[in-house]
């Protein structure tokens, strides 16, 4: 991942895509059963007016939160990233 700082109370997290067809076909979480309204992901960096999470939380939010950060992905990674404020996440997964 590339370096980055947001601004304000934005957060980046790392998107939880890990699940795969037996012929190892991975299967976005949008696109997996049950999952259609909130998907999870790890808080990689926080921005300096952040109050309630912090790196490395496991987080819920709204599938429609954010959007794709397609500029810190490193070539050849297969990671996800998302940039959004921090009223956007639902919860942290204890």
């Amino acid at each position: 991942m590339k370096k980055f700082k947001p601004f304000g109370s934005r957060i980046i997290v790392k998107i939880n895509v890990l699940k795969t067809t037996k012929s190892g076909i991975y299967i976005p979480e949008t696109a997996q059963k049950g999952t259609m309204d909130t998907l999870t992901g790890e808080v990689v960096i926080v921005g300096e007016n952040t109050t309630q999470v912090k790196v490395g939380d496991n987080v819920a939010y709204g599938r429609y939160s954010g959007g794709i950060a397609e500029f810190l992905k490193e070539e050849k990674e297969d990671t996800e990233y998302r940039i959004m404020n921090e009223d956007e996440i639902l919860g942290i997964l204890i």
